[in-house]
């Protein structure tokens, strides 16, 4: 599964949902988009893609968070993520 985190206004959320969109069908894997950040993001009109845009948007849940990034996590460090090539 790929989830790609949504912040910012509209084109960056447009961007960020199209890069993980293209990850996504590349290695053939379902995408879900993870809204949490813009839920506190106060500069922006939160989660617009779904208001602009008609299509199915999977938002990825907290589960599907600890399952694929292990976040919330006290066992794993969050300095960042490496990705193999």
């Amino acid at each position: 599964m790929i989830i790609t985190k949504l912040l910012g206004g509209l084109g960056n959320q447009m961007f960020q949902f199209a890069a993980g969109y293209s990850l996504a069908k590349y290695h053939n894997l379902p995408l879900k988009v993870d809204i949490t950040a813009l839920k506190k993001y106060q500069r922006h009109a939160g989660f617009q893609l779904d208001e602009i845009f008609c299509g199915p948007f999977k938002l990825a849940n907290k589960l599907d968070l600890v399952r694929s990034l292990g976040l919330f996590s006290a066992k794993i460090p969050r300095q960042g993520i490496t990705v193999p090539n």
